[in-house]
């Protein structure tokens, strides 16, 4: 993996670019000639330091999944509870779509999973299924701490809110609605578990994947 923390300034200013091209339009949907008006930087000068859009997608990829990855932890740290942590995934979701309702750049490069490169597509794959599988244990702990019960398996019940997480930003993209992640969060939890407590889920958590 590339790790972006060795990565020059004129290349995460390339990377930035991109997933924003990303959020918008897809890895179909640009070519460097639009990165090039977007950094100001000639082709030669991106491919000096990404030789091939799939380097670029990759890495992309690859940064993303690891800030992911990070917030994650941070939230592991900041919230003990599973009630608590689950709101916070859900608000990642919420600031990642944000007021210009920009998609998850994996969920984006998943609905064009068959066109990807192969290195593009394991990178999207490893970010679902880190998702899934840390999903799946917050569900299991509040299950076994007697905070949720569950409406079905903790793997189905990740896959749902997951799922719905991904879908709502496509969704409130297409219908111009701003709050749409917000309210299929809430509406997704509601429906794979049921919170034991006399206090809302709903309420901001101050973790970030920038």
């Amino acid at each position: 993996m590339k790790q972006s923390a060795f990565i020059s300034p004129t290349a995460l200013r390339v990377l930035d670019a991109a997933q924003i091209l990303i959020q918008n339009n897809g890895y179909n949907g640009f070519s460097y000639e639009d990165l090039s008006k977007m950094v100001g930087l000639r082709k030669p000068s991106l491919h000096h330091h990404f030789p091939k859009k799939e380097d670029l997608g990759a890495t992309v990829v690859e940064r993303y999944t690891e800030r992911f990855v990070l917030a994650l932890h941070e939230i592991e740290n900041t919230y003990v509870g599973a009630k608590e942590q689950i709101q916070a995934y859900v608000d990642l979701f919420i600031d990642t779509y944000g007021a210009t309702q920009r998609l998850c750049p994996c969920g984006m490069l998943g609905a064009e999973a068959e066109t990807l490169p192969e290195r593009v597509r394991a990178g999207v794959t490893a970010f679902f299924e880190f998702n899934l599988s840390w999903l799946e244990a917050v569900i299991t702990r509040g299950e076994k701490s007697g905070t949720f019960t569950l409406r079905d398996s903790p793997d189905q019940a990740a896959l749902l809110l997951f799922a719905a997480l991904e879908g709502a930003m496509v969704v409130g993209r297409g219908l111009n609605r701003r709050t749409a992640v917000a309210a299929v969060g809430q509406a997704a939890i509601l429906s794979v578990l049921t919170v034991k407590s006399t206090q809302s889920l709903q309420g901001r958590r101050n973790v970030s994947i920038e």
